[in-house]
């Protein structure tokens, strides 16, 4: 018995060498056309898997990037933290010294008032 195709089998006595040999033909191209379909498909996941390693290169550059761009900025917050918290203590002291002493607009203010109200006194009287 000769397998052939895989499936039936040859008798000797029943087929000629000639039948054998197309058999063994067929058996081959089958093989080949077999052969080069998975060579194809295995060209196609070769290219999907490469454009795709290529996409994975991209957005690992852009995440790269946009990490980096965030690291300054947040670099940048931190040192307007710094400078914000320094400029509020100079501010509250500033007020503190303000609330202290008395301004020459609050005694202006004043003078102006008292002037006006003796003036206002005046010219009821007189």
């Amino acid at each position: 018995m000769i397998p052939c195709l895989g499936i039936m089998r040859i008798r000797l006595a029943k087929y000629s060498m000639f039948d054998c040999f197309i058999c063994v033909v067929l058996l081959v191209f089958y093989v080949v056309s077999f052969l080069r379909v998975c060579m194809s498909y295995t060209d196609m996941v070769h290219r999907n898997a490469e454009k795709s390693l290529i996409e994975i290169s991209s957005l690992q550059e852009t995440l790269v990037t946009h990490l980096s761009t965030q690291e300054e900025y947040i670099s940048q917050l931190v040192s307007d933290v710094d400078t914000t918290q320094t400029n509020v203590g100079r501010g509250n002291r500033e007020l503190k010294r303000a609330t202290e002493r008395r301004s020459t607009a609050q005694a202006v203010f004043w003078g102006t008032v008292g002037l006006c109200t003796w003036l206002v006194v005046w010219d009821l009287v007189f």
